[in-house]
């Protein structure tokens, strides 16, 4: 008898202890996470939302800035871990901050980071100015003392830039008018400016509202996409929590790629835009043309852009460019630039340890 009660009441034991999870398995890594409000965020944001982190053994919190040099003023204080950047935050943090980059979550394309005029503008006719880049609009005489709307240390005052350069300008020959690139629309709407540059969901929106294209990061061949910048300190303490958030990334990635016309990802696009982005003007045509339009980085794609071919890998180079330009127009100082120069800022290590075994599905 006394056995038996025994045996019953190990079982019991047993059976409570199967049904209350382990500490362990309760537990979670928090990911400090930050991005510029825009398209980059889309795919983890709907990978977040089917628990993909967790799946992981992660809890990815995400937090949104203005701009990238926003995002690198927060990094001392801890406020995040890593950030989905364009140039202006790259260079702040590769020239001010302990950083290191990645990753990458997306390519840019002819929208991604553009330069609009309004249809009557003059500067539509001409076109490859410059012989090299056959389609790009403007010249010198339609160009010069043209107020140019840009978010200074930001990409696409960069884009704006290499498009001056394209056509033998310089940027004292115009006016560049420092403005938040989610005002822009509202202000062009206004006949505020007479050129643009801007990012996507702006450029989208642009569009739909019937300005014309004049250059973009790939016409000018000055190719700008966002990157994973990490705290140099953290991603070396935390090297497997680094890859695991690479592996929740590019899993949401490639099931983005894989149904990037389903309406089930068209759907997740429009509440993305709306709940997150505050964007309702959009239609559902045109999200979806933007979710096509920058198709996100699969892994593999990430880990070309920042694996070393004679020397030099894709994102530095690019990076680099947008460094001189900035320190060529007094932004940073020549110091800052060596500095940036001499950092081996971009590894593809933890890119690395991620494909290391297929992503979950």
């Amino acid at each position: 008898m006394k056995k038996s009660i025994l045996t019953a009441l190990c079982s019991a034991l047993a059976l409570a202890a199967a049904s209350v999870p382990s500490a362990h398995a309760a537990e979670l890594i928090k990911v400090k996470t930050a991005w510029v409000a825009g398209l980059e965020m889309f795919p983890l944001w709907y990978g977040k939302n089917k628990g993909w982190d967790k799946e992981e053994g992660l809890e990815i919190e995400y937090q949104k800035y203005a701009n990238g040099p926003a995002q690198m003023e927060a990094l001392p204080s801890g406020a995040w871990n890593i950030a989905s950047t364009g140039v202006g935050g790259i260079l702040v943090g590769g020239m001010r901050h302990d950083v290191r980059i990645i990753g990458a979550p997306m390519p840019d394309s002819d929208t991604s980071n553009a330069i609009y005029a309004r249809a009557d503008s003059p500067i539509f006719a001409t076109k490859g100015f410059n012989k090299s880049l056959p389609n790009v609009f403007g010249s010198p005489e339609s160009v010069k003392g043209k107020n140019v709307l840009v978010t200074m240390n930001s990409a696409n005052h960069f884009i704006a830039g290499q498009w001056l350069k394209a056509l033998g300008l310089q940027p004292s020959e115009v006016k560049l008018t420092n403005m938040d690139v989610n005002s822009m629309l509202v202000s062009f709407d206004k006949n505020i400016g007479d050129v643009m540059s801007a990012w996507t969901p702006i450029t989208t929106a642009a569009e739909a509202r019937g300005y014309k294209r004049v250059a973009s990061s790939v016409s000018l061949d000055s190719r700008q996409i966002s990157q994973f910048v990490a705290d140099r300190k953290w991603v070396e303490a935390n090297p497997d929590t680094a890859a695991k958030f690479l592996r929740v990334q590019y899993r949401c990635n490639q099931y983005i790629r894989d149904n990037i016309s389903s309406p089930e990802v068209i759907d997740a696009a429009v509440k993305y835009y709306v709940e997150v982005l505050g964007d309702k003007k959009l239609s559902r045509d045109e999200i979806a043309f933007g979710v096509k339009d920058r198709a996100p980085l699969t892994l593999q794609e990430a880990l070309d852009f920042a694996t070393p071919v004679n020397g030099k890998d894709k994102l530095t180079k690019w990076n680099n460019d947008a460094a001189e330009f900035f320190t060529s127009v007094g932004s940073y100082k020549m110091e800052e630039l060596k500095k940036f120069m001499a950092t081996p800022l971009v590894t593809n290590v933890y890119l690395k340890k991620a494909a290391e075994k297929p992503l979950l599905k």
